[in-house]
């Protein structure tokens, strides 16, 4: 059975992990300038401003977009646990030379129930 190539996993890697980033960082900025509207005294103001929120959170679709990096992250996971027989930890220490994931990455992983050693993390 072949196994993604180091570079292929390292692309792979880099990809999921800046996507999840991206995704927390739009969360985080949606929510901060909607804290700052709701804070707004005149409400038709607040009512005004509003309406594009709720547009850009139901574009970008949090929720959907987790759940697609979740799954893609789970399945290159088992795609190198299941043609290696070893963990992942292990196969990223066992490379030559050893792969570090982002640490993006390693958040997004851990979050899927996968949590990725130290000495693993660039």
């Amino acid at each position: 059975m072949s196994i993604i190539s180091n570079e292929d996993f390292l692309q792979e890697q880099a990809w999921l992990g800046s996507g999840y980033s991206y995704l927390v960082q739009i969360s985080n900025l949606m929510y901060s300038g909607l804290h700052l509207v709701v804070d707004t005294q005149d409400i038709d103001v607040e009512v005004d401003l509003l309406g594009p929120f709720n547009t850009n959170l139901n574009a970008v679709n949090p929720g959907s977009t987790y759940n697609l990096l979740r799954t893609a992250t789970q399945a290159l996971e088992r795609h190198i646990t299941s043609r290696s027989g070893q963990t992942f930890n292990d196969w990223l220490y066992t490379q030559e030379p050893p792969l570090q994931v982002s640490p993006d990455f390693a958040t997004l992983s851990g979050l899927t129930g996968t949590p990725i050693a130290p000495q693993n993390i660039a």
